[in-house]
């Protein structure tokens, strides 16, 4: 099981709506993403995730508030819940999500896809 794991984590990404567009903007991420702390949620350890806080690096939140942006411009609306649904964009084996307007937003969530698996996505 782990060798699968590791070998899906190792796939390349594939482009398209709730994926990042462009080899930029994955580097982009990818950069900001590697750079800030991720704590997780022990709050919800039925839904496993970690999440960042703008205020923890302040000096990278224009990077924080492009990454909120793009989460919400190109991800993808999927259920998560019964009655509870959040967009994500996937990033490596990672899906992030945003709970308010990137403007407003105070954190990014993130959880590992493929030791949680996907979301139904809504059709």
């Amino acid at each position: 099981m782990t060798a699968q794991i590791s070998k899906l984590r190792e796939a390349p990404l594939v482009r398209g709506k709730g994926l990042l567009l462009t080899d930029e903007e994955e580097r982009r991420a990818l950069a900001y993403i590697n750079g800030v702390e991720w704590k997780f949620a022990k709050t919800m350890p039925q839904w496993p995730h970690s999440y960042t806080v703008v205020t923890w690096n302040p000096h990278l939140e224009t990077e924080f508030r492009w990454l909120a942006g793009m989460i919400q411009r190109d991800g993808i609306r999927e259920q998560w819940a019964k009655g509870r649904y959040a967009t994500g964009l996937y990033v490596g084996s990672y899906k992030y999500w945003i709970m308010s307007a990137p403007k407003d937003c105070i954190l990014i969530n993130r959880a590992d896809v493929i030791a949680s698996g996907p979301s139904k996505p809504l059709k």
